[in-house]
């Protein structure tokens, strides 16, 4: 591999980092003239729907002073949007912000959830540049020592955040050096866990305020790992898990995506889909391919899209929602957005698709919209999809040369998954709108209607292995109606022997039945295997040095030493601005 500080990509970056403080040297900053709940526009949020009600943490906030350039500023706020009432999308009074103070860390690009009236933080690259209070103060971001897994935990009813240390591995192995960033997250609501796969381990810079240099609190650029782990963290025990190899590759911003109507207590079916792969080459993940993750056994596995030659272009930064049939006979993926460096436009990617599972079939939905990445999405009311921020410009765009958003009331879209557009207005919960339907265009590709009865259940081509094979003919069976109860009767004798028979029949049944269910998993694990990378993800060294890519991209790129502070001796603030010892 070609030394890192000898990479003309490098020493690009280096020169930009450079000139970092002297552009922002130059920023006309005007105190009095900001608001930072009127930004023009926001990238790299995360957001979790909890009872109708979307919670918005972390990333890139955008403010100006009249016309001037836009600067980033760090989102120090929880923005609340109320979805538990039908309301239209540009009526102000669904948004309620409040301001995050204290020991907090701002994240982008790292794990957020909620369970039980509490919302989870853990992760990401901390946010570099300073935040604007309400009061119209610049003020440093905190920064975290995140080795012993720290989880920010806001209790939603109490209005308070707090944080702790995680328990880690039993085995004894790390959840990551500095930080977790830019992999790909999925959360079971059923089971209560968390996942985050592969990404890269980015603890970020920080800044004072607008016009000062950036200080380091971790790594330098060039100390930068990444891997293919899979860490999963249990809610209800507070306890990291490392479950994976290093077969697996390491990639930066795909998503992995749970099928709701398979999820269980025991765990469900996630697909790993897009990112670009941090391998030699850099080479963007193809959607022709993707992972299936089953939870319930932590087995990965490879399978082929049957697209037909229509399939979306490769990409990073996108949005990825699913929603299940109501008799959960297919499994329905929405992409929307993101970017690739392979495309030739200058804007990110305005497209939608829907992959439908388990035909594994991609399908291109023609809704018109704007072009979007770097953007957050969840769904909301069963039938709706949620976006909030992003930008619009292409590869070569950072947040700074953009125009801002506009789009009104703060960035906010709703698109409506049933009818495949987007709309102005939210009919209200499920209870109230009717929950998710099938789309006309996908029914009509996998068969049934509205309701489900998919009838193909296999890619055309068939899976790519046996397991997958039995994983989705057990967990796409549609649910039955109760069978009609006997008429009642009055003769007892009759009921006593009746039950007494029934009893006997029933215990021989159930041993042939177990005779038989054993023969069918002997011969089922001899067949199954799990997904070890060999084929579609060929092992990739852990901790290898990262190849450096445009700044302000996912995690932004470090600057070099010239700024000053020791990386291996990081410096800390509290909100006041003075300088601190670690905390341990």
């Amino acid at each position: 591999m070609q030394p890192l500080l000898e990479s003309p990509i490098v020493a690009l970056l280096a020169l930009i980092w450079t000139l970092v403080p002297i552009v922002c040297a130059t920023i006309p900053v005007d105190v009095d003239d900001l608001d930072p709940l009127k930004e023009c526009k926001r990238r790299g949020t995360s957001l979790v729907q909890l009872d109708n009600k979307i919670y918005s943490y972390g990333g890139q906030s955008y403010v100006r002073n009249g016309s001037e350039t836009p600067f980033p500023i760090t989102n120090h706020f929880l923005r609340i949007f109320d979805f538990t009432s039908s309301r239209d999308m540009n009526d102000s009074s669904l948004l309620s912000p409040k301001e995050i103070l204290g020991d907090t860390t701002i994240y982008n690009s790292g794990l957020f959830w909620g369970a039980s009236n509490t919302l989870y933080v853990t992760g990401g690259q901390a946010q570099a540049d300073p935040w604007l209070s309400l009061d119209g103060e610049f003020l440093p971001t905190n920064y975290t020592d995140y080795t012993a897994g720290t989880i920010f935990k806001y209790d939603i009813e109490a209005d308070k955040w707090s944080f702790e240390s995680a328990v880690q591995p039993a085995d004894g192995s790390a959840t990551t050096l500095s930080s977790l960033c830019c992999g790909s997250f999925g959360y079971n609501p059923t089971a209560q866990k968390a996942y985050f796969w592969s990404g890269s381990d980015y603890p970020g810079v920080r800044q004072n305020d607008p016009d000062s240099s950036y200080i380091y609190v971790g790594i330098t650029s060039d100390e930068v790992v990444g891997n293919g782990n899979l860490l999963t963290f249990d809610t209800t025990t507070f306890k990291w898990k490392n479950e994976t190899t290093s077969t697996t590759k390491w990639t930066e911003q795909g998503r992995l995506v749970y099928l709701p109507g398979t999820l269980s207590s025991t765990g469900g079916v996630a697909i790993e889909l897009g990112g670009q792969n941090h391998g030699s080459d850099s080479q963007m993940e193809p959607l022709r391919q993707v992972l299936v993750y089953d939870s319930s056994k932590d087995s990965w596995y490879s399978q082929s899209t049957t697209a037909e030659g229509d399939f979306p272009p490769s990409r990073v930064a996108f949005c990825a929602i699913a929603a299940s049939a109501p008799d959960n006979s297919s499994h329905n993926i929405y992409i929307y957005g993101g970017e690739s460096p392979e495309s030739t436009s200058q804007d990110a990617f305005d497209d939608m698709w829907v992959l439908s599972i388990p035909s594994f079939r991609w399908l291109s939905v023609n809704a018109s919209s704007v072009p979007k990445k770097d953007l957050a999405c969840t769904t909301v009311g069963e039938r709706y999809m949620f976006t909030y921020g992003g930008m619009q410009g292409g590869w070569t765009k950072s947040g700074s040369d953009e125009d801002c958003d506009n789009e009104n009331n703060y960035g906010i879209r709703l698109f409506d998954l049933n009818n495949l557009e987007w709309v102005s207005h939210y009919e209200g919960p499920a209870s109230d709108n009717g929950g998710y339907m099938v789309p006309t265009v996908v029914y009509k590709a996998v068969g049934g209607d509205q309701k489900g009865g998919a009838t193909q259940t296999a890619p055309q081509t068939g899976f790519d292995t046996p397991a997958l094979t039995a994983l989705f003919r057990s967990g796409t069976t549609s649910s039955t109606g109760s069978p009609t109860p006997a008429p009642k009767s009055n003769h007892i004798g009759a009921i006593v022997g009746g039950v007494l028979g029934g009893l006997v029949g029933l215990a021989l049944i159930l041993g042939a039945v177990l005779w038989f269910l054993r023969r069918v998993k002997t011969r089922r694990e001899a067949n199954q295997q799990p997904y070890t990378g060999t084929q579609y993800m060929p092992a990739a060294t852990t901790h290898t040095v990262h190849e450096a890519e445009a700044p302000e991209k996912y995690a932004r790129e470090l600057p070099n030493t010239q700024y000053g502070t020791d990386p291996r001796s990081p410096v800390y603030y509290e909100m006041d601005g003075i300088q601190n010892s670690p905390r341990k």
